[in-house]
């Protein structure tokens, strides 16, 4: 199992306007079947999530820049403040979420770890 961002795991990241560079498109790892699209507008906030594999309740902070869509994006990782966040694959095996701090939580990384096999 893999948790990352979403960007970083999948198909391509599109940066039309330059907004963090000159590139304005690069291939992510293609792990999950989702896009991102950089915007303006950086969320940069404290949340109260729920880990929707573990059902259990998650603190940290969520940080992106941009829209995130796709296949995958049906299947969130997350609950952060209510709402879906993030994308697991079809297979179950790769999550990504917009959630920064999620191993600080204990039953968290124990569960994870103890899902590892």
């Amino acid at each position: 199992s893999i948790w990352k961002p979403p960007q970083m795991l999948g198909r391509v990241v599109r940066d039309p306007d330059g907004i963090e560079g000159s590139v304005t498109e690069t291939d992510g790892l293609g792990l999950l079947d989702v896009e991102t699209v950089m915007e303006p507008e950086k969320t940069v906030r404290n949340v109260s999530a729920r880990s929707v594999q573990f059902d259990l309740p998650l603190e940290g902070y969520e940080i992106h820049l941009g829209r995130t869509t796709g296949p995958d994006t049906r299947r969130a990782s997350t609950v952060i403040n209510g709402a879906d966040d993030g994308a697991v694959s079809a297979d179950g095996k790769v999550s990504g979420t917009y959630l920064h701090g999620l191993f600080s939580a204990d039953a968290f990384r124990a569960k994870f770890l103890e899902n590892l096999g």
